[in-house]
């Protein structure tokens, strides 16, 4: 089995590629990917939910 396509960015920031690219939690993002089909927030803390990481995400 190959994880390859797995990524965890920081504590709990998770990007995900395959067919589509999904980021669970995107949080301290530095790079300007533009990427993400689908962004997961699990909950509203600071670490969870960054809207600047969101922003370099999508």
């Amino acid at each position: 089995m190959s994880y390859d396509h797995i990524q965890v960015n920081t504590q709990s920031s998770i990007r995900i590629e395959g067919s589509k690219v999904v980021y669970f939690d995107p949080f301290q993002i530095s790079a300007e990917t533009h990427d993400a089909d689908l962004i997961c927030i699990t909950h509203a803390h600071y670490d969870h939910f960054d809207p600047e990481s969101i922003l370099r995400a999508f």
